[in-house]
């Protein structure tokens, strides 16, 4: 039987410790250690969890955005529908089993510029670390939740995270 020792250490430090489970990422290993179990799965991946203290917390999802992919990009030019379906499809795949109304979600014409969401799935590799023990966390799995929960600068008087500064056009009003 699995203990599930994280999940339990994890669901103790909601109780006890009044900490907020904010996510829990699945790190993919691609090339994950071979284990000699003949009555169970091989484990290739590992949960981590975000916790925070407060409901009010730093997070900055910029600084951790991936690129968009070609197919990602031609996909964002066609209204899809709740269920997943095109406007060339209106019907979608589930046209058998749902009837009703399917209200059009539009996604945004320009993609945020910095990137996408990267998710609660990361595929991340390990790799050798000489000087320490083998199972060492991999630097690219720890970097974005640094960048992401860590603010870069904090003000000296007040204590508070600078927040990034992004300029936007806008457009005239028109009426």
């Amino acid at each position: 039987c699995m203990a599930l020792q994280n999940f339990r250490f994890i669901i103790r430090c909601v109780d006890e410790l009044g900490l907020i489970l904010r996510n829990v990422i699945i790190w993919y290993k691609p090339n994950h250690m071979p284990e000699s179990v003949k009555d169970r799965f091989t484990s290739a991946y590992e949960p981590v969890f975000m916790l925070t203290k407060s409901k009010k917390y730093w997070f900055d999802l910029d600084a951790v955005r991936v690129p968009y992919t070609e197919a990602g990009i031609q996909r964002r030019k066609y209204a899809l529908s709740k269920f997943g379906s095109s406007s060339n499809n209106p019907e979608g795949k589930l046209s058998g089993i749902l009837k009703g109304n399917c209200e059009k979600v539009y996604l945004p014409e320009k993609p945020c510029p910095f990137g996408k969401n990267p998710g609660d799935l990361w595929t991340i590799p390990t790799y050798p670390f000489p000087e320490a023990h083998f199972a060492v966390f991999p630097k690219n799995l720890v970097e974005p939740m640094i960048k992401a929960g860590c603010p870069q600068w904090i003000c000296k008087k007040c204590g508070k995270a600078r927040e990034r500064i992004i300029k936007r056009k806008t457009q005239p009003d028109l009426r």
